[in-house]
């Protein structure tokens, strides 16, 4: 009944003088702690209406201060004067702490030394801003296993503040705003890491260089645009989320460093198209490309040499309409294939074909063609299959006729009876493509309906002289390989609809592109205008990339233009040509020297890519007559000529003359100083006098030699009488 009674006794007290501060609390708590593990008569919960808002488990060592408006983590004395705990410390008894959902602004990892057993500590949930170790004994810290500090406000952690915790296997920073990455080889034992919801830019190397335990890792929700080659080189990981990031794209020599790895998401991410070899090599048994809303098209080759994997998902990519049939190579124990809720259109048999390890494939919610391509499919959803792969969900795998048709279930009804039919050319591409000019532009016609097929490009009306060009074939910047058409460096004239047919015994198909090239919008313009030169100047542009590569042409145009800026300037011989113009976000002018008058002229601004030389903007200028001086009234007179020349020459005569005259002068000044400095002084005596009878008189010439000075008394003796 004691311990009731002080206990209640606390409280009151407590209550009543205004001090139940927070380590009070703590104090109470841990008091309440005490006497439910060692209570006198049973081992039930104590409760009481002045219990703390910090709760004492009984099955644990745990200490739970959850939603208890803490500002700081309390201190509690690492010794206890209870009678009953002189062989156990107060905090030392303490293995688990839980402070979610507090007001916690900062942590000094300091406190742990009042905690030596301490193994977990829950911060999550709080608005610590900073994590710092202001001790200066840097002895280890064994005891910490787990730390939760998710769902915070921090933003950089210094690479001290985890040293000296070797036993710490879990670290939990998600949600938080973090966007550095910390270096985390002072915790070797790490076995999971969640950095995710964070605002991590970049992997550097040698961020988990040291952990070889680790089995988690999750970089998911964060805004990584670049993972270093050597980030996670010699580490073997269970579980690798790299989803929902700004990777454009795959990160393969880094992934190819794993020794293993289990589970690989890579989903929501900014994949366009995996090329050829975008994930090589990796050693993963599951992997997932799903939720990447950018995502077109997968190519031949994209998955390759990659023996362990064993399950493939690539799922809800609302505009993947293609998938090469040979997008999956060297993987001899790949089992389950997941297209499901894509864009395709089809999908071609030789997939399973290049798989033979495959049993399991799902195509469901996809935007397939009713088209005999797809036949094979029909026959997988019917019961009496005996092929060894199964089509999941097959009542979920619909086509349509076209778009505006119902959906029906694909089967081998909807599919036709025939296993070859009149060519289908899948919409890769969009009816009209804007294009900047100088970049390049590429598209990819795939037909299906039969495997001999006749596939050609026609160009637009401008290629007169050819139209049409098939596989394997160029026509100066425009090429055709694999049925995919590469203009490059794109100029306006390449503007125009480019269609691709497909031809079979069946029929032909066709399909287009309307393709507009937007210019860069730049004008030249004549700034002067002359009979033998002319200046020229342009407007700015942040279209153009700043530095030198553009050159300046100058042609003669044997017949004038009205147009000045002609989309298909002439094939005039080059008069004149620089080369390395400088152009960027400063205007400048050039003057063109050299011309002959009345000539008429095309300015033309190009830009070099590679071979080609691209037309950026042209004007055609003609030249002034050899007398339009006299035209406009301008003459030259020669008689101010003269007379300005006559007055700047005497005005030069006159300046010559003075310092002649001074230069003279100065040096004849000197010479007579030379001569008087050289003379003697001859001193003669001279009477005595008293100051009221001082007498001066003068002395003799005669007693004056050559080269001696008098003495100024003999020169000016004068006798006062």
């Amino acid at each position: 009944m004691e311990w009731f009674i002080s206990l209640w006794t606390l409280g009151i007290i407590s209550f009543y003088t205004g001090e139940a501060t927070q380590e009070k609390i703590f104090l109470l708590s841990f008091q309440i702690f005490h006497l439910l593990k060692h209570p006198p008569h049973n081992k039930s919960l104590y409760t009481s209406p002045f219990c703390p808002p910090c709760r004492c488990l009984e099955d644990r060592v745990t200490i739970d201060c959850s939603n208890s408006s803490l500002t700081s983590i309390p201190n509690y004395p690492a010794q206890s004067s209870d009678d009953d705990y002189e062989d156990e410390g107060g905090g030392s008894l303490i293995e688990s702490l839980i402070l979610p959902s507090n007001k916690i602004t900062h942590v000094d990892l300091e406190f742990l030394r009042h905690y030596p057993k301490l193994t977990s500590l829950i911060l999550r949930s709080n608005a610590i801003r900073s994590l710092s170790k202001s001790s200066t004994d840097y002895q280890p810290f064994f005891g910490l296993i787990h730390v939760d500090l998710s769902n915070n406000h921090l933003h950089v952690l210094h690479s001290y503040v985890f040293s000296g915790f070797p036993s710490l296997k879990t670290l939990n920073l998600s949600s938080n705003v973090i966007h550095t990455d910390h270096f985390f080889d002072s915790s070797p034992n790490l076995s999971e890491i969640d950095l995710s919801k964070n605002k991590l830019s970049r992997l550097n190397d040698g961020t988990f260089g040291l952990l070889r335990h680790l089995s988690l890792l999750d970089l998911s929700h964060n805004s990584l645009m670049k993972i270093e080659d050597n980030v996670l080189v010699g580490m073997n990981i269970t579980h690798l989320d790299l989803g929902h990031n700004s990777l454009r794209k795959v990160p393969t020599l880094a992934l190819r460093k794993l020794t293993s790895i289990k589970t690989l998401l890579l989903d929501g991410n900014l994949f366009s198209v995996l090329e050829s070899g975008s994930i090589s090599n990796v050693r993963a048994e599951f992997l997932s490309l799903s939720h990447n809303p950018h995502l077109i098209r997968l190519d031949n080759s994209a998955i390759d040499n990659c023996h362990t994997l064993e399950t493939l998902t690539v799922n809800n990519n609302p505009n993947l309409i293609y998938v090469h049939p040979r997008v999956v190579k060297r993987a001899p124990v790949l089992a389950a294939m997941d297209l499901s809720f894509n864009g395709l259109y089809s999908l071609e048999s030789q997939i399973i074909k290049e798989i033979p390890s495959l049993k399991a494939l799902s195509l469901a919610g996809n935007n397939f063609k009713c088209h005999c391509s797809l036949k094979w499919i029909g026959k997988l959803t019917q019961s009496s299959s005996t092929s060894n792969l199964r089509l999941l969900t097959p009542n979920s795998v619909v086509c349509k006729m076209d778009d505006h048709s119902s959906p029906l279930p694909l089967n081998v009804d909807s599919t036709g009876m025939n296993e070859e039919c009149q060519p289908y050319i899948l919409p890769l591409f969009l009816d009209n493509s804007t294009e900047l000019m100088g970049k390049n532009a590429s598209w990819m016609c795939k037909a299906l309906g039969s495997s001999k097929m006749d596939l050609t490009w026609k160009l637009p009306s401008l290629h007169k002289e050819r139209r049409v060009v098939g596989n394997g074939e160029c026509l100066e910047r425009v090429c055709v390989e694999n049925n995919v058409l590469k203009i490059a460096y794109l100029h306006i004239k390449d503007a125009g609809r480019y269609t691709c047919v497909a031809r079979n015994k069946y029929g032909q198909d066709q399909r287009g592109v309307q393709l507009n090239v937007r210019s860069e919008n730049i004008q030249i313009f004549p700034v002067t205008v002359a009979s033998r030169f002319v200046t020229l100047s342009w407007n700015t542009s942040t279209h153009l990339s700043t530095g030198r590569g553009y050159i300046l042409q100058v042609k003669r145009e044997e017949h004038a233009d009205s147009n000045k800026d002609s989309r298909f300037p002439r094939n005039s011989p080059i008069v004149k040509q620089y080369e390395d113009i400088d152009v960027g976000l400063k205007m400048n002018s050039y003057t063109v020297n050299g011309l002959d008058p009345g000539q008429t002229y095309r300015f033309l601004l190009c830009l070099r890519k590679g071979e080609y030389v691209l037309t950026i903007s042209s004007a055609v200028l003609k030249t002034k007559n050899p007398g339009y001086e006299v035209e406009l009234g301008i003459e030259t007179d020669y008689v101010s000529l003269l007379s300005v020349c006559i007055a700047l020459s005497g005005l030069v005569a006159s300046c010559i003359s003075m310092i002649l005259f001074r230069w003279v002068r100065y040096h004849r000044g000197h010479k007579d100083l030379d001569t008087i400095s050289t003379r003697e002084m001859i001193t003669s005596p001279s009477d005595h006098s008293s100051i009221t009878g001082i007498h001066y008189t003068l002395g003799d010439e005669s007693r004056l030699m050559d080269n001696e000075v008098t003495s100024p008394v003999e020169d000016m003796r004068e006798t006062r009488t």
